[in-house]
């Protein structure tokens, strides 16, 4: 049965979060088309990613959780605005042993401008490795699960490199006014100017990267859809518990642009079923009978600090 439920957080928290509280073992279905409905999507350029840094006290080191060596390289021309590059075909995936990996641990979080994490919200994180000499860390739950997924990609000669991904809130921050203010002195109102930032940059306390269960691959460009990364990504990362989590031409479903960059955890018992399904985690989770908050209240109070400001 599906509905909302009160959960303890690996930061032992309470909240009501929409998540679901089935949990049944899935079997990997065959690589099967991501199906989205057509929508228009901005074409503004996304911003240059900024590496983020993690002040959270509730860290703990891994000492399997180590980013491969080696630097990747991708190449590929920039795709065309509203390509779709989601579905492929490549060689048998690589499911992680279940003897060495948790089992049903985790169950999909929906995070967005709609559902905002509590103000207090501290997840407990594992250190996965570094990028630019900077540690990353993730969900203690999800950071296994992308441990495995990268030294299985790895093994069959893909590269992937943790571009992004805990980033504390305050961090976002900083993000988001930076990008906004730049809009502003190029010109944008700046109700505009929000309104272009939110769409790749989700205001603080509301994105996926606070919550630590996100990670940005490689190359935040979009062009990364051509690269063999992207393309073992899409053939295997479900079988990690890991989905696309912005496919192209969804902007209306997500609030945020095409990331193909961006793939976030949902559990591996559930992360097969959304991709089977084609559906992004808003319209998955709504079709599975899960009430999801609708609680705008932390971006427009964030909105109106940034647009009324003179």
């Amino acid at each position: 049965m599906k509905k909302p439920t009160s959960i303890i957080l690996a930061g032992g928290m309470l909240m009501t979060a929409c998540v679901l509280t089935s949990c049944e073992r899935l079997d990997p279905p065959a690589n099967t088309n991501r199906t989205s409905e057509s929508r228009a999507a901005a074409q503004s350029t996304p911003p240059p990613s900024e590496p983020d840094t993690t002040d959270d006290s509730a860290v703990r080191d891994s000492s399997v959780a180590t980013e491969p060596t080696g630097t990747n390289h991708t190449t590929g021309a920039t795709a065309a605005s509203g390509a779709a590059a989601t579905h492929v075909s490549s060689a048998a995936s690589t499911l992680p042993p279940g003897s060495e990996l948790p089992v049903c641990k985790f169950e999909p979080m929906l995070v967005n401008a709609r559902n905002p994490l509590p103000a207090n919200y501290a997840p407990n994180l594992m250190r996965l490795g570094a990028y630019n000499g900077e540690d990353r860390f993730l969900h203690a739950d999800a950071a296994p699960f992308a441990v495995a997924m990268v030294a299985a990609a790895k093994a069959n000669n893909v590269n992937l490199t943790y571009r992004s991904t805990h980033r504390t809130v305050a961090r976002q921050d900083a993000n988001f006014r930076n990008s906004f203010q730049s809009r502003v002195n190029n010109g944008m109102s700046r109700e505009d100017a929000f309104a272009a930032t939110a769409a790749w940059i989700a205001p603080p306390g509301t994105s996926e990267h606070n919550a630590g269960i996100a990670i940005d691959f490689n190359l935040v460009e979009e062009r990364f859809e051509n690269t063999a990364e992207f393309k073992w990504l899409m053939a295997n990362a479900h079988n990690y518990g890991f989905i696309l989590r912005y496919p192209n031409d969804t902007r209306e479903l997500t609030g945020i642009n095409y990331e193909p960059w961006h793939f976030t955890f949902v559990g591996v018992n559930y992360a097969p079923k959304i991709r089977e399904s084609g559906l992004v985690l808003e319209q998955w989770l709504a079709q599975n009978g899960t009430a999801c908050r609708q609680d705008e209240s932390v971006v427009d109070a964030f909105k109106q600090v940034l647009v009324s400001v003179r």
